[in-house]
């Protein structure tokens, strides 16, 4: 009898599993403790089996459950439940529920020699017993290998009434215990809890997790932890309560609420003036940011923050790890594309700095894309337009035209020619048109870039430019050289719109038609049958308008290419040049007014032909009683010319 009272003493000393504060034992076996995709934190045990939540009577910490088999398993048989007695003292005193069957696998350790010195399970023995037990077996009801594949639940299911029930309850048991944790070991056995609990995608569980104040909670214990220098874990701690509040950010619904949240900012600015976070800490720390500066609501605050944006440039200019650099510019590009802080961001020469850096000397092509598409941004307000093309003399300038003949990324070509496009208007364009290779630059990238997109922005920037540019700038006559480089592409493109603008002005038609190529190249177009009806059409109406400046008359009636143009255009068939070839009869007639030219227009082949063609259809026309726009030019010019001969 005495020896079944001792061992009746015993078992009821096993059940109620002696813990004191310093040393608690864990909801999950110590092999389980679980620090998912935090790099340097210390896994002991499976790697691959994740731990779920506790289970007790009382309070369940789960998803919709599976339906049991029929047949439990033997530790399912051999488990031990606590008495109710039990279990209101454990919670009483705050500590974790502990089976009997774990009590007799393990003696009670701290946290810190779990996580430290990891002990294998096939070897672990009870203090008070010789006999040892096998380990006890961890399943997960969310990958459980047995479970058939019609009860396999989808990774984000529609929640059910019931499972919605649970989840709020289990939700508010983990926030109980992330608030009454009171040691060390407690708070990481917590915050490991709420992880499991709320690292899923189901918007639906995130939005009833915020109403309940979980973000709130979680903020709390992380300044808690944070401040506490006796925490030995405190920066596993701090990933894992930003990796949560990373998954909460995920809905674009919840990232202006999440914000506002309490504290939010106040976290954000302690972890930004903090020059000994970890690395991983940072990363996801600023991957929550990016989310949350995805959100029009949140930039303007984010922006307002000295100590955020503080840390974002310092991460930006000196951070080692390119994921790191890549998150920060990709927080300036977001914060970039708002309208009310747009004025302000590009009169801050520290995050112009940055972003000429970054796309000066940045590896990474996700990041250099990033600090184009913020300087796109930026320079599509007209008031910054001046600033950034200004700015450390012409630097914003050099970066974009290096970025769009050099970068071997085709976005961040076609980026940088989009940003140069934003740049150029009336204040800009004699700053931009003397900078030095500019208009060269786009006039190759038009003609030779492999990708026609690339090709496209390049020439809208160059015409952009080129519309805007007078005669009385000195850019002029450069801009008319690269507008004769950029009309030898081989895609269509607006270069002949150009000239015909061009020439409608008296004052440049002289310069136009003396400068080297021009006419020659808007005779090509007129001649080329692979060149569209607009080019086409643009460049008989610029040669028709450069014809109307008499000093002009005598240098293009000798010119052969000019004349033989005027013939090809007058003798278009196309319903769709019908003004092209009016246009071109009018050209010629002009030019026989200088009588000097018109022994050679008369001897030029098929102009007589062309000029006879033209007269039977304003015979025709005149005849029907058909009005004519013009006045009927083309017997008189024909009279002219056989009277020259």
């Amino acid at each position: 009898m005495a020896s079944m009272k001792t061992s009746s003493q015993r078992k009821n000393a096993f059940e109620r599993g002696p813990i004191s504060p310093s040393k608690s034992v864990l909801r999950s076996p110590p092999s389980q403790i679980y620090t998912r995709g935090t790099v340097g934190s210390v896994m002991t045990g499976s790697p691959r089996r994740r731990p779920s939540p506790r289970y007790s009577h009382s309070n369940s910490l789960a998803l919709p459950r599976r339906p049991r088999s029929k047949s439990p398993s033997r530790e399912s048989r051999s488990r031990v439940h606590l008495p109710q007695s039990h279990r209101r003292s454990r919670s009483a005193s705050s500590q974790p529920i502990v089976s009997s069957s774990d009590s007799l696998q393990r003696t009670p350790v701290s946290t810190r020699s779990i996580i430290s010195h990891p002990q294998p399970q096939d070897e672990t023995r009870s203090a008070h017993s010789s006999r040892s037990y096998p380990p006890k077996k961890h399943v997960d009801f969310r990958d459980d290998p047995n479970a058939s594949s019609s009860s396999k639940r989808d990774p984000s299911p529609a929640p059910s009434s019931g499972s919605a029930k649970v989840h709020i309850k289990a939700t508010k048991s983990v926030m109980e215990e992330l608030s009454k944790a009171p040691n060390t070991e407690q708070r990481i056995v917590a915050i490991t809890n709420a992880c499991e609990l709320l690292d899923h995608y189901d918007e639906t569980y995130h939005n009833a997790e915020l109403a309940l104040g979980v973000a709130s909670a979680l903020i709390k214990r992380l300044q808690y932890s944070y401040g506490d220098a006796e925490t030995p874990h405190k920066d596993i701690t701090i990933v894992n309560i930003f990796k949560v509040l990373l998954s909460l950010s995920r809905p674009y619904e919840l990232r202006a609420s999440l914000l506002r949240q309490s504290s939010m900012m106040d976290l954000l600015k302690r972890t930004a003036t903090n020059q000994t976070l970890p690395a991983d800490a940072k990363l996801v720390r600023l991957n929550f940011i990016a989310f949350l500066a995805k959100c029009d609501a949140n930039k303007s605050i984010l922006y307002e923050s000295e100590e955020v944006l503080d840390g974002i440039l310092r991460i930006a200019n000196g951070e080692v790890l390119d994921l790191g650099k890549l998150h920060a510019v990709t927080i300036l590009m977001e914060l970039a594309s708002d309208p009310t802080i747009q004025v302000r961001m590009a009169f801050s020469d520290r995050i112009l700095g940055t972003l000429v850096k970054l796309l000066l000397v940045e590896n990474t092509k996700a990041a250099r894309e990033a600090a184009i598409t913020a300087l796109q941004n930026l320079a599509f307000r007209k008031e910054n337009r001046l600033r950034l093309v200004t700015f450390k003399s012409g630097i914003v300038l050099e970066a974009l035209k290096n970025a769009l003949t050099k970068d071997t990324d085709s976005k961040s070509r076609r980026r940088a020619a989009g940003a140069l496009t934003n740049l150029a208007c009336e204040e800009t364009v004699a700053i931009m048109g003397k900078y030095s290779g500019l208009l060269e630059a786009l006039a190759i990238v038009t003609t030779t870039d492999e990708v026609v997109e690339v090709q496209t922005r390049a020439c809208l920037a160059l015409t952009k430019i080129a519309g805007n540019t007078t005669i009385k700038m000195e850019s002029f006559k450069p801009m008319l050289d690269a507008l004769i480089v950029a009309s030898l592409s081989k895609k269509a493109n607006s270069i002949s719109a150009v000239f015909r603008v061009k020439a409608r002005d008296a004052e440049n038609r002289n310069v136009m038609a003396l400068y080297p190529g021009l006419l020659d190249t808007l005779s090509d177009v007129c001649l080329s049958e692979r060149a569209n009806i607009r080019d086409k059409d643009n460049s008989v109406h610029a040669l028709m308008h450069l014809v109307n400046e008499e000093q002009n008359r005598l240098t293009m009636g000798q010119n052969a290419v000019v004349l033989e143009a005027l013939v090809a255009a007058a003798s278009y068939t196309d319903a769709s040049l019908v003004e092209a070839r009016d246009s071109a009869i009018i050209a010629l007639e002009r030019l026989a007014t200088e009588h000097s030219v018109r022994p050679g227009m008369a001897r030029h082949p098929s102009l007589l032909t062309v000029v006879a063609a033209a007269v039977e259809r304003e015979t025709a026309w005149h005849d029907q009683g058909r009005d004519c726009e013009h006045d009927y030019l083309a017997k008189p010019l024909l009279m002219s010319l056989l009277i020259a001969i």
